[in-house]
């Protein structure tokens, strides 16, 4: 009995709320209507117009109760209301008598308790209703009620059969409700439990992956700045010696044979070829320490650019031809009056001499087409190839640092930076840089330039 009538837990008056402002506002609503519907006879006696009166106190009653539950304090209207029905039951079968269809107003004060109060209001309310029917029962056999006429014994026991029955079903249904109430609200809590550690997990995890990611940042850059450091400290030496073996080779310090001189040259060149891979290692480590700057020069010529780019790129041309029985083609489609424009001319003159050089090195039939049209506000240059093409998987990966498009020995000599410095530069300058390509069929890179004044 003790826990039947304990008192409901804080979860139960929450999930009750909305049932009970809902009990409220049909109660005050079905009175109202129902007063409407009989002011008309509701004064033709004594009776009535206290039926009616009540009937106006208990719709008031609901109308504050809701009030009250709307404004924090639900449960003000859990005994007042079912105290009022019971009320109103008694003043009605004062005037109809025990035997009438108001007996069974019992039955909705049971089921508004419950709904309000739970299974302590079913139990308290469902005392009372039976206590009211037999004090009715004997109230009006022995004259006491309006009503005087005689009723059977038979009469209150269905009423109090009624109470008995309907309060012990609502108890069932009440302790399922709850039951499955704290079901769901155990459910709910080992859901947050679970879900405050998920998020805990995934802190823990993301605070560890920024401290992951500071390191590797900052061992990047130390790389970076290492890079640096000791490519100019080789370019430095690098530098004396191709001066010296020019000087050499030119007799400033004597008479050279033929088979020094070439010697000299041979030495000149891969020297040459060191030092471009150190510009290039110096260059991507600027990029990626986010220190690469530019030294915008205004009206310069891009045709004359072009021009000394191509010159540049004569030699590995025609040395590329001197081993095929076919030569290469080279086609030149490039407007006659470029505009002039605001860049870096000698980053522009570097971007362009690396897609002619790839385009160049991997080309062993057909042509090779350097494209420069305006284009609205940029000039869209183009370096079209008919070599073998780059595969799709790998041309979004040609723009990373030292990946090369193919295995091929007789094309992956260089460090694979060429094209990763080049997107750098155009995109430094405003502009984009991009491939497209079939395999078989031959590669082209475009890039833009922005007309500045």
């Amino acid at each position: 009995m003790n826990k039947i009538l304990s008192a409901q837990t804080e979860e139960e008056q929450r999930a009750r709320k909305a049932i009970m402002e809902v009990a409220y506002l049909s109660v005050f609503v079905f009175l109202l209507f129902i007063m409407i519907l009989t002011r008309s006879s509701s004064l033709a006696s004594a009776g009535h117009r206290i039926s009616f009166i009540a009937q106006g106190l208990i719709a008031l009653a609901a109308l504050i109760s809701l009030i009250f539950s709307r404004r924090g304090y639900p449960t003000v209207g859990a005994s007042l209301l079912p105290f009022g029905i019971l009320l109103l039951t008694v003043v009605l079968i004062n005037v109809t008598g025990v035997g009438s269809i108001n007996a069974l107003f019992f039955v909705t004060v049971i089921v508004l308790a419950g709904m309000t109060a739970g299974i302590r209001g079913v139990v308290v309310f469902g005392a009372l209703s039976i206590v009211s029917a037999i004090g009715l029962y004997v109230a009006q056999n022995h004259g006491l009620l309006a009503n005087k006429s005689s009723v059977s014994i038979i009469t209150p026991a269905i009423t109090i059969a009624h109470v008995l029955g309907d309060s012990l079903v609502l108890i069932f249904l009440i302790r399922i409700f709850n039951q499955n109430l704290h079901s769901a609200l155990d459910a709910n809590q080992e859901l947050r439990q679970l879900q405050t550690s998920l998020e805990l997990r995934i802190a823990t995890r993301t605070h560890d992956l920024e401290i992951a990611a500071q390191e590797l940042k900052r061992t990047d850059l130390m790389k970076s700045r290492f890079l640096a450091s000791m490519s100019h400290e080789l370019r430095t030496p690098l530098n004396a010696i191709i001066n010296f073996t020019q000087l050499i080779s030119m007799g400033v310090a004597g008479p050279v044979t033929d088979e020094q001189t070439t010697m000299l040259n041979a030495s000149l060149s891969s020297s040459r070829h060191l030092l471009q891979l150190i510009n290039d290692v110096l260059d991507i480590s600027k990029i990626q320490a986010g220190k690469l700057s530019l030294f915008s020069e205004a009206d310069v010529n891009l045709n004359n650019e072009i021009n000394a780019a191509v010159d540049m790129v004569q030699p590995l041309l025609q040395k590329q031809n001197a081993a095929l029985e076919q030569p290469i083609r080279f086609i030149q489609d490039v407007d006659r009056d470029l505009p002039l424009t605001a860049c870096d001319r000698r980053r522009f003159r570097q971007v362009l001499l690396n897609l002619l050089s790839n385009a160049v090195k991997f080309t062993e039939q057909g042509s090779i087409t350097l494209s420069a049209k305006k284009k609205e506000d940029v000039v869209m240059f183009a370096v079209m190839d008919t070599g073998p093409g780059i595969p799709l998987e790998m041309q979004a990966h040609i723009f990373e640092p030292f990946v090369q498009a193919t295995s091929d020995i007789r094309h992956s000599q260089g460090t694979g930076l060429g094209l990763p410095i080049s997107r750098s530069l155009v995109e430094a300058h405003g502009g984009e840089l991009w491939v497209e390509s079939n395999l078989g069929e031959g590669t082209t890179f475009f890039f833009t330039l922005p007309i500045r004044q």
